[in-house]
């Protein structure tokens, strides 16, 4: 949790978001992976500008988007978008996703409405970088971690499956959070086009969805 701030008169437009990092680990890992980021351009990814800390107090300085989350528009029936418009937004996130795996080794692992934004012109960025981590050297990122409404099947247990014999079941990589973000986003395509939100029956138990694990 955080508070976020927009920055008046800053060009470009930019919000600060402060949050509480109370141990040392906590944050050197916060600093290296906003110093991983900030090498990240791309026009469908929220810019991250800098870093600060103030206290026990760290601090985001990013691109600020005036619509705010996309979970906003895609509920709001005033708001009308076409399939072109659609087509247009996958073609854009998918290559966010993927310039972030393929120039920067980076997986997001929370890819969800609530985390991509819109700009005053309709532009969707994907943001909220709090659980990405950067993938090399052996490391292993296949944790459970993320939104579960929103995560691949291959990063659960079904029914009290192990999960190094349900991948085997499936032929899914636990490592590959490339491939969770991509079937995230998959999902997140369906309810923009549906325009409500997926898996309405969902229950989580033991880390898990029945609905969701017997829709893969």
């Amino acid at each position: 949790m955080g508070h976020i701030y927009e920055l008046i008169g800053h060009e470009p437009p930019a919000v600060i978001k402060y949050m509480a990092c109370n141990n040392d680990k906590d944050r050197e890992m916060f600093k290296n992976e906003c110093e991983a980021l900030k090498t990240l351009y791309h026009v469908n990814v929220v810019r991250l500008y800098r870093y600060t800390e103030e206290g026990i107090k760290v601090g985001i300085m990013m691109e600020y988007c005036e619509k705010g989350p996309l979970k906003a528009v895609i509920f709001d029936p005033t708001i009308t978008y076409s399939m072109n418009t659609v087509l247009t937004w996958a073609i854009e996130l998918f290559d966010a996703i993927n310039h972030m795996y393929q120039k920067h080794k980076l997986v997001h692992r929370d890819i969800k409405p609530d985390n991509i934004f819109v700009t005053n012109e309709y532009q969707l960025k994907i943001g909220d970088f709090g659980l990405v981590k950067v993938v090399g050297d052996g490391t292993v990122t296949g944790t459970f971690i993320g939104t579960p409404r929103y995560m691949g099947p291959p990063e659960m247990k079904e029914d009290g499956v192990q999960r190094d014999v349900y991948e085997q079941i499936k032929g899914a990589d636990v490592s590959d959070s490339h491939r969770n973000d991509v079937y995230s986003l998959g999902l997140v395509m369906w309810e923009i086009i549906e325009r409500r939100t997926i898996f309405t029956n969902y229950e989580r138990s033991g880390g898990n969805s029945k609905s969701h694990l017997e829709m893969y």
